[in-house]
């Protein structure tokens, strides 16, 4: 009677946790959507590389008052499919890996899945698939910046001293542009040009996606919105250094109106974008 190799094994292992992570994926998408935030599959699991030791790496992005709650349930659902889950909440985790996530993150929906990983939404007219997460980088952005323009708005009308309510509001401004960086660094991706890098990165990505390349490409953002891109990231900078110490109502109301004309306006300049290139 023979038995299988190790290297089998290991293979055989890889191949179930492969299947695992789909499971997962839609069980996490569907708790999401139902409640409101996301979850982002990284690391191994992300880039298809998973080992037969590997852990899944998973970031948590939802509001602070359910953020453990969703947390709990993705460690819970990871292990009972056998899975080793290491579970981040996104707004504890450093810019490093948040720049990880924004190269290589899945993040998932509900929407359908092929075989590599890629979401594939009715309706698509581009070809390369990386849009599709573009899309949902541009989507997430609208929303969370909607929904800090809520929570400023409701703050003026209500107790202006509320901590949860400023902390939310700083969370949601993060979220927001950093999901628009993240869509804009996938379509560096796509254009096969390296993104900016050095301590000031973040200003120079939307200065290079303001700047059309004679011969390769037009702009990604018009000045309209990079201009309102440069003024939520100065927001963002005060958010994840400063605080509630630093926080000023008449500082956040320029960042807050450019946050709404950014949900309004650069999903659907992205799309245009995307047809032009791979239409």
């Amino acid at each position: 009677m023979s038995y299988p190799t190790l290297t089998e094994r290991k293979h055989a292992e890889v191949a179930r946790m492969r299947a695992a992570v789909e499971t997962l994926a839609g069980e996490l998408a569907a708790y999401a959507r139902e409640h409101g935030g996301r979850f982002i599959l990284f690391g191994s699991a992300a880039r298809g590389e998973l080992r037969h030791d590997s852990d899944v790496d998973v970031a948590a992005d939802f509001p602070p008052e359910i953020s453990g709650e969703a947390s709990y349930f993705a460690e819970g659902r990871a292990a009972s499919l056998g899975l080793k889950p290491d579970v981040h909440r996104f707004t504890w985790m450093g810019e490093r890996v948040r720049e990880r996530i924004a190269r290589e993150g899945r993040v998932l929906d509900m929407s359908p899945i092929r075989a590599d990983g890629h979401v594939i939404p009715e309706g698509a007219r581009v070809k390369d698939a990386r849009w599709v997460d573009i899309r949902q980088d541009c989507e997430a952005a609208a929303r969370h910046f909607r929904s800090g323009a809520r929570l400023f708005h409701e703050r003026e009308r209500s107790d202006r001293d509320d901590p949860d309510r400023l902390m939310a509001l700083l969370h949601y401004m993060q979220s927001g542009h950093t999901s628009l960086e993240a869509a804009l660094l996938r379509i560096l991706q796509i254009l096969d040009e390296a993104p900016p890098t050095g301590s000031d990165w973040h200003g120079r990505l939307i200065t290079r996606c303001a700047t059309p390349i004679p011969g390769s490409r037009a702009a990604i953002l018009p000045p309209g919105l990079a201009a309102d891109a440069q003024e939520t990231r100065g927001f963002r900078h005060l958010a994840m250094h400063g605080y509630d110490i630093a926080f000023r109502p008449e500082r956040a109301e320029a960042a807050i109106e450019a946050g709404l004309r950014l949900a309004e306006a650069f999903p659907p300049r992205i799309e245009t974008f995307a047809r032009e290139i791979d239409g």
